[in-house]
């Protein structure tokens, strides 16, 4: 099963705008769940930038961190990262994510995730300077030994024209982040 991921901007300004961005993404059927990754935000900030999201629509949200409102504001999805990784999500019932940096990190969370994020699969768009953590050799051995599949969704770098190179890699699908923003 492909999926496509979105991944909010860690700004904290003009979040009006970037919520009916994230709206329009989510009605537009291209994208299936969009990730709030927003590190500096107060718990206090996050509900509020939760409430500007329709009911409905926040089962389709992952929250990276401030776990402990997702069920209470809807969210669909957490996701673990290393900033929050020892916190205990034995009672959380909705998806849970990872963010993953190495091959070891995949094969360390992919049993106990719905999905990992694997970054950066490519030189990131957002991140100046952000380059590929993999070789194409690396990948395509990662995919023979079965570390790479369904459950893993290549990030960093990625935009539509890359699609096809993570399908054939083995990736379950794509998360993007500045290909999405970058004309801002």
């Amino acid at each position: 099963m492909w999926r496509v991921i979105g991944i909010s901007t860690d700004s904290l300004t003009h979040l009006e705008q970037e919520t009916e961005k994230i709206i329009n993404f989510l009605n537009g059927d291209f994208i299936d769940y969009f990730h709030i990754r927003k590190p500096k935000m107060t718990k206090w900030q996050l509900k509020k930038y939760l409430l500007l999201f329709p009911k409905d629509m926040r089962n389709r949200l992952t929250i990276h961190d401030h776990y402990d409102i997702a069920e209470e504001f809807g969210v669909g999805g957490i996701n673990i990262n290393k900033r929050n990784a020892d916190t205990d999500i034995s009672l959380w019932n909705g998806r849970i994510s990872y963010s993953c940096h190495s091959l070891q990190g995949v094969e360390r969370c992919k049993d106990k995730a719905d999905y990992v994020l694997l970054s950066p699969v490519f030189d990131s768009f957002s991140k100046h300077g952000h380059k590929s953590a993999f070789t194409l050799g690396e990948l395509v051995l990662a995919q023979e030994k079965g570390i790479i599949d369904d459950k893993v969704i290549g990030m960093g770098g990625v935009d539509i024209k890359r699609f096809n190179i993570l399908k054939m890699l083995g990736f379950g699908g794509a998360a993007m982040l500045g290909s999405l923003w970058q004309t801002e």
